[in-house]
């Protein structure tokens, strides 16, 4: 039923000449299940459902008018009223400019080669760019807000008056006006969650230590190689690299980087676990041992990006699982 009140509108619009045809051009959207570990589906979810929400309320009123079951016209009915509210329009507006400013952040942890180092400084941009948007950005996100309830035949609330929950009668009403509410205990205090998961995942020793792993990889001919991090991250495991242990670390690194560059065998490589086996087969292990030893117990430092990134973006702050 949504394909086919999507593909009416669109034929209509092109009859209205409101749309312009070509390739790649209003192509069919859909409503994707999204993913508890996957960020970047809810953002999908979220953008379609604003693309499609006037064919979404066509469709919940067809199923309550067509349906045999009243089960089923209750759903929709109960499914379209909440669709229908203004809190619903405020929220996803507001998720969609959060997961927007995020965006990027969850494609690099995405990436198979885990580039680390373009993350970390990922991290302190969408920090600031969350800031900007707690600080200047209510007035444009209202604006947005209710310019799509205006097209959408929505009304709008008066900001000044008391703020009445969704589906509760006014005698239940809470004593906070509606800028209170959307400002304050959605907008800034959802903002502040995101700020503070950022700041707990991603705190200062955090994020220098995946920069010194990064220094390992082996990716592009070993172009994040910087000896300082690396010794950096040695000095972090003292048991295992004493201070003349690290000084022969540091030592090891000059042949150790410039072996790996010259050898065929060695290039290419997509990560760590690669290094580490192809290290193994040659023998390597034996000899760049200090710099072996380093790359195992990275390898054993556990870096859960999905449950890193279901916990900031999805909102699941109360599961500790990545350390």
């Amino acid at each position: 039923m949504l394909r086919e009140a999507q593909a009416q509108k669109v034929s209509q619009e092109f009859d209205d000449d409101q749309l312009e045809s070509g390739k790649g051009l209003n192509q069919e959207l859909s409503l994707g299940r999204p993913s508890d570990t996957r960020w970047g589906s809810h953002y999908k979810l979220i953008l379609n459902v604003i693309s499609l929400y006037p064919v979404i309320r066509e469709v919940l009123d067809k199923i309550g008018d067509v349906s045999s079951s009243s089960d089923d016209r209750l759903k929709a009915d109960v499914v379209a009223y909440s669709l229908e509210s203004f809190d619903f329009i405020f929220m996803i507006h507001l998720m969609k400019t959060i997961f927007g400013v995020e965006s990027d952040l969850n494609n690099a942890l995405q990436r198979k080669d885990q580039d680390i180092v373009n993350a970390m400084s990922l991290v302190t941009l969408i920090r600031q760019r969350l800031q900007q948007v707690r600080d200047n950005g209510w007035e444009p996100l209202l604006s947005s807000v209710i310019s799509f309830c205006e097209k959408n035949c929505i009304e709008a609330p008066n900001m000044e008056d008391v703020y009445v929950p969704t589906g509760r009668k006014k005698r239940g009403k809470l004593h906070t006006t509606n800028l209170h509410h959307f400002r304050i205990e959605v907008f800034v205090t959802i903002i502040d969650l995101q700020l503070q998961e950022l700041k707990n995942r991603f705190d200062e020793v955090s994020m220098d230590l995946l920069v010194y792993m990064a220094s390992l990889s082996p990716v592009d001919d070993f172009k994040s190689f910087d000896k300082e991090n690396i010794i950096a991250l040695a000095k972090l495991y003292p048991s295992e690299f004493s201070s003349v242990e690290s000084v022969r670390l540091g030592d090891q690194l000059f042949n150790y980087i410039y072996d790996m560059k010259e050898d065929d065998r060695f290039q290419g490589l997509k990560d760590l676990k690669e290094i580490s086996k192809e290290m193994v087969r040659s023998n390597k292990d034996q000899v760049f041992d200090h710099v072996y030893l380093l790359i195992k117990l990275v390898l054993i430092l556990p870096v859960a990006t999905a449950t890193v990134e279901r916990s900031i973006f999805g909102n699941d702050f109360c599961e500790e699982q990545a350390t």
